[in-house]
């Protein structure tokens, strides 16, 4: 039995995830609302579904709600759909700050919905078979990443919150959920950057130990890079997630989507995993402000 399932946002990361769902063949793509009404025009006719000139209308006729929108929107409209009962995507990071983090967190877990985080590195094969030869207990001695975004002077009108909080908070969550799942449980942070903007961050992994990683932008690479390390017992490991956006399993993200939409039963990377990820991103951005 498909989850009749309506998509937020009509951004480039909607257009991603709209594919993905059209495609499903676990999920029913209903329709789509976004407060831009020609791009959720643009959708609808595209994939043939219903735009919702307001947004309780369109909870009125899904199971689930994917959401493709900024943080600052994510964090308000997710706990509305919540509370309606619906099953929810969510985008990385889950909220604009910790304390909305916290709030839609609470709000999802007393509705008793299912929820779960587009991590999206995370349903990338080479990740996924990486973590399966080489999980926390092989028990790492260290590790990180480095990661090097191309530069680009002017997003797109949806993607501006990321030039204003920048990669620690961009691609900052998919980092800190790697190193998490590979390395143990983070207990402790520290960051700090430079003149030129890049970032050094430093998790401490329970029972394991240390990874360290640098996050920066270049003007003069023509793709993004993001190559993880690992030293232990069986040597030296890397895993490459430069192209991951690109090769992420969307199949495979949204039919677990949909498993645990029909079962309630609760996914290992639901709100809670993305509230800690948050805060590990909060730490490390409140070491940098500190530092400067």
């Amino acid at each position: 039995m498909t989850v009749t399932t309506g998509l937020v946002g009509a951004g480039r990361r909607a257009g991603v995830f709209a594919s993905a769902l059209a495609a499903s063949p676990d999920l029913e793509f209903v329709g789509v609302w976004t407060r831009r009404t020609l791009a959720a025009e643009e959708f609808a006719k595209r994939y043939d579904v219903s735009v919702f000139a307001d947004f309780v209308d369109l909870l009125d006729a899904c199971e689930a709600v994917c959401f493709a929108v900024p943080p600052a929107v994510q964090g308000e409209l997710a706990g509305i759909a919540a509370r309606a009962g619906k099953s929810v995507l969510l985008e990385v990071p889950i909220a604009w700050d910790l304390a909305d983090a916290e709030r839609l967190t609470e709000t999802v877990v007393a509705a008793g919905v299912v929820s779960q985080v587009a991590f999206t590195w995370r349903y990338t094969a080479e990740v996924q078979r990486f973590l399966q030869a080489h999980g926390p207990d092989r028990r790492p001695r260290g590790g990180g990443c480095r990661v090097v975004k191309v530069h680009r002077d002017q997003p797109a009108q949806a993607d501006r919150w990321r030039g204003e909080r920048g990669l620690l908070f961009d691609v900052g969550p998919h980092v800190a959920d790697l190193l998490d799942a590979a390395m143990g449980p983070v207990v402790d942070v520290d960051a700090e950057d430079d003149e030129n903007a890049w970032v050094t961050l430093r998790l401490e992994h329970r029972l394991v130990g240390p990874s360290e990683s640098t996050l920066g932008s270049s003007s003069t690479i023509d793709y993004d890079e993001a190559v993880f390390e690992f030293v232990g017992a069986d040597g030296k490991t890397s895993v490459d997630c430069s192209d991951a956006e690109r090769t992420a399993d969307y199949a495979t993200m949204f039919a677990e989507f949909a498993n645990a939409a029909r079962t309630g039963e609760a996914h290992a990377l639901d709100v809670n995993r993305g509230l800690h990820i948050q805060r590990v991103i909060e730490a490390a951005d409140t070491k940098l402000r500190m530092g400067r």
